[in-house]
């Protein structure tokens, strides 16, 4: 005689059906071992500034313990202490500035008088005195490149000599 076993649960019929909802249990663990595990990092670097808030309070409470008119005495002592230095150097920088645009007028004026002379000196030109003089600005300007060529291959032979 064959006895049938009572079916208790459809995951036994199932075992596809059975192993996503295992999936699915240990998915959902994973993800309250997450959160558990970031509630515990943030608790701990919570716990860790403990003592920087001690402190913060302690430090606070010196001046809960100063008046307001102590502390306004302190401050126009500061300034009255570095006035004399912050005007020195407002009068330096002050100085500094009017060199600084007397030197920038000059170089203007210096530039605006070469500009000038270049213009008249081009213009009292010949033909071929221009031809000769626009030659002469290719080539130096072919001799520049050159120049610069040569710079950056001896640069170049510098950095080489300096890592041996």
């Amino acid at each position: 005689m064959s006895q049938s076993q009572p079916s208790n649960n459809n995951s036994n019929n199932n075992p596809l059906q059975f192993y996503q909802s295992l999936y699915a249990c240990q998915i959902a663990a994973d993800g309250c071992v997450d959160e558990a595990d970031s509630a515990l990092s943030n608790l701990r670097s919570t716990l860790s500034d403990v003592d920087r808030f001690r402190q913060i309070t302690e430090f606070n409470r010196h001046f809960i313990l100063v008046s307001e008119s102590q502390v306004n005495n302190a401050k126009t002592q500061l300034a009255n202490d570095i006035e004399p230095q912050i005007r020195s150097l407002v009068m330096r920088a002050e100085v500094a500035l009017k060199s600084l645009q007397k030197k920038h007028a000059h170089l203007k004026l210096k530039a605006q008088r070469r500009h000038d002379l270049a213009t008249k000196a081009k213009s009292n030109l010949t033909a071929e005195d221009a031809g000769v003089l626009q030659k002469l600005s290719l080539q130096k300007e072919r001799y520049e490149i050159m120049i610069k060529d040569e710079q950056a291959q001896l640069d170049e032979l510098e950095q080489a000599y300096m890592a041996t």
